[in-house]
């Protein structure tokens, strides 16, 4: 698990009714961020998404992204967020890598995608420290 859900799940316990998040559609207190994520949780645990898995997916800048997140890493999977304006040629190549690729290091959080400055695309394993640190 990753800190940040660790300080989420405990805030949520201190204090449930505090506003956590908002954003234009919606806002929600920190008892319901906590109940959204364990939503997300059970619906990624359906889809195969398992601890110590690399889990690409398209997330946005907004909210169903930040649950998506907290809950991949409350499951305590390493997430591998895919620019949603990939091709579908550049999107399927960064799928296979990921799923292909069973290296990664215990503290591993996320895998970012980059264009890679060579013309090749590549993974970028981000620890708790780099996300922290960021």
């Amino acid at each position: 698990m990753m800190m940040v859900d660790f300080l989420a799940q405990a805030r949520a316990r201190r204090d449930p009714g505090a506003l956590a998040l908002t954003s234009l559609e919606a806002s929600w207190t920190w008892g319901e961020l906590d109940r959204a994520v364990n939503h997300r949780v059970e619906d990624l645990l359906g889809e195969g998404v398992a601890s110590g898995a690399v889990a690409p997916m398209e997330l946005e800048s907004d909210a169903p992204g930040i649950i998506t997140l907290l809950a991949c890493w409350r499951i305590g999977a390493t997430v591998a967020p895919l620019n949603p304006r990939l091709t579908d040629a550049e999107r399927e190549l960064a799928r296979n890598t990921l799923l292909r690729s069973s290296r990664r290091g215990a503290d591993a959080q996320a895998v970012l995608w980059t264009s890679g400055t060579s013309g090749r695309p590549r993974g970028v394993l981000l620890s708790a420290s780099n996300l922290v640190s960021s």
